[in-house]
């Protein structure tokens, strides 16, 4: 199952925003994070990234060579760019497709906590596979009848849903985790493809 929700009006996403602030993002940070060092990549790409601390907990764990950082939020990138990462990178403020189609060709995108935000998830995930040889994606797991009320999310999706969008873009999903963080909010699903 997959649904678009309606959501009345547009978010502002001009705000820094710290994973450490939600205690289920926390634990999602450091499951995406071993899920990213498992495979070793050399190279990735984070295009919504936040305050990067996903792909800075993989290399810590495993180190990666080099990271583009880019997110569409002015203020996240400068929050990221005064943490001193210790993961070699660059940081751009720019949306997701054209931050793919600028630094694709790498070992791995990443797009944890994003497809639900977007107005055309599936456009996304084909444009990265076009770009990038191992995929990390993650959004909230949401089952019917449930329905997902965060205002930001235009998009809900089980786990059929998600992977069927996966595979209709050519990936191949390789590992699948859900994972709840107490009696946390959100089931979050974590995909990995090539």
């Amino acid at each position: 199952m997959r649904r678009r929700l309606i959501r009345p009006g547009k978010t502002d996403y001009q705000v820094a925003r710290d994973n450490h602030t939600w205690p289920d993002h926390v634990h999602r940070t450091y499951m995406t994070a071993a899920a990213i060092a498992t495979f070793g990549p050399a190279t990735v790409l984070d295009p919504a990234c936040g305050d990067g601390s996903v792909v800075e907990a993989a290399h810590r764990l495993r180190p990666i060579e080099f990271a583009h950082f880019s997110d569409i939020s002015a203020p996240s990138i400068t929050y990221l760019e005064s943490k001193g990462l210790t993961v070699p990178h660059r940081t751009s403020v720019m949306d997701i497709e054209a931050s793919i189609l600028t630094f694709g060709d790498v070992d791995m995108v990443i797009l944890t906590e994003t497809l639900e935000h977007l107005e055309d998830p599936d456009h996304i995930v084909a444009l990265a596979r076009q770009h990038g040889r191992m995929l990390i994606a993650s959004s909230p797991l949401i089952r019917e009848p449930r329905v997902d009320d965060n205002p930001e999310h235009l998009w809900q999706f089980d786990a059929d849903g998600y992977g069927e969008m996966l595979t209709k873009a050519g990936w191949q999903p390789t590992s699948y985790a859900e994972f709840v963080y107490g009696s946390g909010y959100y089931t979050f699903q974590l995909w990995s493809a090539r």
